[in-house]
């Protein structure tokens, strides 16, 4: 392992490790077509410049004399910058001319590619915005029989608006909350539709939620700020959601729940042998034998255990006790004058067992599902801007296979008086999303983690063929890549020629891909095939704060990035981690990273890779003999005297 503890202005430079492989495989690109690929990739370079150039015109065109949104122009700016650099770093890897120069290359022109669709479509958007000069129909949940005062149920009334928006056919309209209290306590139940990307959508867990707003286009909803409007529901499904809309803006709102998703309290006695304690609960905690434990069958449950974790008296999270784990069985005796006994589960986590002390504050979360507060799912080039989260049973804010994606002054933190905004994550979306301005606090995972998950290679009798499980369409010419399921080297490349409809099997179901070429040959059954580019790439995080998380501030897993004017604040692991979780199958390991103009205070690491490989059966780890990256460049950070380690880039590469 290499780490470096210097922040460099400029490219970092790493030697490669003799015990680690290098990025590409030998094979990835044979000896003998290794300049017809360059010649290509030059060719393809060359057209990628010409079409960026007629983008750049048509949006001086569109923008030239027009009040145009300051988020529009700044997101289209940001990934013009990124466009520009992925650009750039594809003809500094051409220039290489090995296989890692080539192969990287590829992937950094699909990288530009990707983003130039990305602004071209955030374009369009903005034309067909509800903005004053398409002059929007203007409707108000008031008139829908909405009453926000704080103790009806206005569910129904909420329907009811949706279905008048979406009888507009997408004409430009805005949709007003007034200033109020809207309990929503009623979840509905959608049928199976058609989604804007042509795939089909039947999922009852997706079909459901207290307050959904589906297929709906070219709307904003808006409500007169998170400190006027307030919206709240239950505790079993899913709070808010966009389904298969496309350029809608939800606004100006505070969402929470009904109660605490979690259990809180302080731990006045503790036995540090036997991991049991007992907990004095704080007014308006979870109870542990509440029922709200139990999955209904609107949740989906992928670990049924539950980590706490423990704070000091300032309310922030105790680095050494922040896994205490309280499952799957979950012993517990009811006490007396509102105190618990619980039992924690030993096997994992033993040294936080051990660390916990009577007289700590705790907070368990409740994490029997995948329920978060603020959901836009399948959707297109949606935003969410000015909205706070309180309270979520999992991420306070999630892009469920949704495309381009921007929050913008979003926050996550604890209702007054209580320790923890979001069960989970406070960000949770695909790459391509956009962050501006954001303020995450007191998560009980990282605070933005935006993923690409791998997917095992089940391999056909065509060479050319796989089939993998279906987790939404993959666009024909789409790159994808093949990876080593133990080392995280990358096996090759492939482009996609076609794909069939879903189809099911027994255990879910599956798509077959056929590539325009066979398959790189060491891409066998049980490796790994990311399609980073599938809902966008590029993410950028700009001028957000993140304090006080559990695991990290932020976790990019994906290629041509971009992190400026970030403040992080006691992050117990790492405040920005590069990499894949190998034991979730995310990934794939970026490239083309800027860093840059941010603070770190108060964590273990400041800047840091973890691409941690494990085998298919997920019972033994590659011991960090992972795949390197490339072009991690860190310029104008600064960190204070209580970051542990400032920049821990494992296995990096030279530029």
């Amino acid at each position: 392992m290499i780490a470096v503890a210097v922040v460099l202005a400029g490219w970092l430079v790493l030697a490669e490790s003799a015990s680690v492989p290098p990025p590409f495989d030998e094979t990835a690109v044979p000896v003998e077509k290794r300049q017809e690929v360059a010649i290509a990739l030059k060719a393809k370079i060359q057209a990628c410049h010409r079409n960026a150039d007629q983008i750049d015109a048509a949006i001086a065109s569109a923008f030239g004399g027009t009040n145009v949104d300051e988020l529009v122009r700044f997101c289209i700016d940001r990934r013009r910058f990124l466009r520009n650099r992925a650009i750039g770093f594809a003809e500094a890897e051409l220039s290489r001319g090995d296989v890692d120069g080539l192969c990287f290359a590829a992937q950094s022109l699909a990288d530009a590619e990707e983003v130039n669709g990305l602004i071209e479509e955030s374009l369009a958007c903005w034309r067909d915005a509800p903005r004053p000069e398409n002059r929007p129909i203007v409707l108000n949940v008031r008139d829908f029989g909405a009453r926000g005062d704080g103790s009806g149920d206005d569910s129904a009334a909420f329907a009811r608006a949706c279905e008048a928006v979406r009888a507009l056919g997408g004409k430009p309209s805005v949709l007003r909350i007034p200033s109020g209290k809207y309990r929503l306590n009623t979840p509905r139940t959608l049928k199976p539709m058609k989604l804007w990307n042509g795939a089909s959508c039947g999922d009852p867990w997706v079909l459901h939620g207290y307050c959904v707003f589906d297929s709906l286009a070219n709307c904003r909803i808006e409500g007169d700020g998170p400190t006027n409007t307030f919206l709240v529901t239950g505790l079993r499904d899913r709070p808010f959601m966009l389904l298969n809309c496309r350029n809608c803006k939800v606004s100006g709102f505070d969402l929470s729940l009904e109660r605490l998703p979690y259990i809180e309290g302080v731990l006045e006695e503790y036995d540090p042998k036997t991991f049991t304690g007992v907990v004095r609960l704080a007014p308006g905690s979870l109870t542990p034998d509440d029922e709200s434990w139990t999955p209904n069958r609107f949740e989906k449950s992928s670990n049924r255990e539950c980590f706490g974790a423990l704070f000091d008296e300032k309310g922030q999270f105790i680095r050494d006790v922040a896994f205490l784990n309280w499952g799957p069985e979950r012993h517990y005796e009811k006490l007396d004058d509102g105190r618990w006994k619980l039992s924690f589960n030993g096997k994992t986590y033993r040294s936080c067992l051990e660390s916990a002390r009577a007289g700590h504050r705790i907070v368990i979360p409740n994490r029997a599902n995948s329920h978060g507060a603020m959901h836009i799912a399948f959707s297109f080039h949606c935003t969410v801007e000015d909205v706070w989260v309180r309270t979520s049973r999992s991420s306070a804010f999630n892009g469920l296979r949704s495309r381009g994606t921007v929050y913008c002054r979003c926050r996550d933190f604890p209702p007054d008086g209580h320790l923890l905004a979001s069960n989970a994550d406070a960000c949770f979306t695909p790459p391509g999303s956009i962050l501006v301005g954001c303020q995450f606090e007191s998560m009980c995972d990282d605070g933005f983690n935006a993923r690409t998950y791998a997917i095992p290679v089940k391999r056909t009798d065509r060479p050319d063929e796989i089939v993998r499980r279906d987790g939404g369409p993959i666009r024909t010419g789409s790159v994808a890549s093949f990876a080593d399921s133990w080392t995280a080297q990358y096996l090759g490349l492939g482009t996609v020629g076609s794909e069939s409809e879903p189809f099911y099997r027994p255990d879910g179901w599956y798509r077959t891909v056929r590539f325009t070429s066979p398959l790189p040959a060491k891409a066998t059954d049980g490796q790994f095939l990311y399609f980073p580019r599938q809902f966008g790439v590029g993410t950028i995080v700009s001028g957000c704060t993140i304090r006080n998380g559990r695991l990290a501030g932020l976790v990019l897993q994906s290629p041509c990035l971009l992190v400026e004017n970030c403040s992080f604040g006691h992050i117990r692991d790492s405040s920005i981690r590069l990499g894949a979780l190998g034991d979730y199958m995310e990934g794939p390991p970026p490239y083309n990273a800027l860093i840059r103009n941010c603070r770190f205070s108060d964590c273990g690491t400041g800047i840091s890779s973890w691409i941690r490989m494990c085998d298919k059966t997920k019972t033994k780890w590659s011991k960090d003999l992972a795949s390197p990256m490339r072009g991690i460049e860190i310029d104008g950070c600064k960190f204070d005297a209580r970051v542990m380690t400032q920049v821990s880039l494992r296995n990096a590469t030279q530029k």
